[in-house]
């Protein structure tokens, strides 16, 4: 039988593991689609940006809008309401550092 210790040890690896998936899923989809510039994770929130008019309001694309974000939706609508994926604070472009204080 496990202790708390080792459970919480347990959740914190795959809490871990949980955000580089987004981060992983959202750089694949950044690579693939050129006209996205940068994806964004922050207090509840989770979007790429753009500059092209067409894909966005306001330079912000909604990951409910377009099919291609449906494995980051996956992902945030199996655990973010256990995880609050969405409420770790990162950003990046398709090859660019990620940057979690801005």
């Amino acid at each position: 039988m496990k202790t708390l210790s080792q459970a919480k040890k347990e959740l914190l690896k795959f809490d871990a593991f949980l955000i580089k998936e987004l981060e992983r899923r959202a750089r694949r989809i950044l690579k693939s689609k050129p006209h996205l510039k940068e994806f964004i994770c922050a207090m509840g929130s989770c979007f790429f940006t753009t500059d092209n008019i067409y894909y966005s309001y306001q330079g912000v694309v909604d990951i409910e809008r377009y099919a291609y974000f449906k494995t980051i939706r996956d992902l945030l609508d199996e655990f973010d309401n256990t995880f609050h994926l969405s409420g770790y604070p990162m950003r990046f472009t398709a090859t660019g550092k990620t940057v979690h204080d801005w």
